[in-house]
């Protein structure tokens, strides 16, 4: 019998194995783009503009991105709601920053691991032929 407990260990065992990338990126890549992935947790465009062809910085610059929609939307759309909707957005902002400072240390550490539940998403194409 499947109960909500089960599916939600079920889904969560090792969901970093399923969004760990790392294995498909060339390591001299990442030992070119790790400082400037990193400073993209900052504003996403950097990895875009000193290192366009490297995958690794790409996907990080997906990553923030994915980050900075998240926020952007779930802030601007719990804001609707009166009364709760500003402790709301603080947590929603707490948890972004933290998965951006995540992502900051798995950039230094040349770990290519996406967000948890969306990291699957690319909007920042990564998966480009060599």
């Amino acid at each position: 019998m499947v109960t909500k407990k089960n599916w939600f260990k079920k889904y969560f065992r090792g969901y970093e194995k399923r969004l760990d990338f790392t294995r498909d990126i060339n390591p001299v890549d990442i030992r070119a783009s790790r400082w400037s992935a990193a400073a993209g947790y900052l504003f996403f465009f950097i990895p875009l503009i000193f290192h366009d062809d490297k995958k690794f910085a790409r996907f990080h610059c997906n990553q923030s991105f994915l980050i900075f929609l998240m926020s952007t939307v779930l802030a601007t759309l719990l804001s609707l709601i009166p009364f709760v909707g500003p402790i709301l957005v603080a947590l929603v902002e707490i948890l972004c920053l933290t998965l951006a400072v995540r992502g900051v240390v798995l950039a230094l550490r040349g770990k290519a691991v996406g967000i948890p539940l969306i990291g699957w998403i690319t909007l920042v194409s990564y998966r480009f032929p060599d």
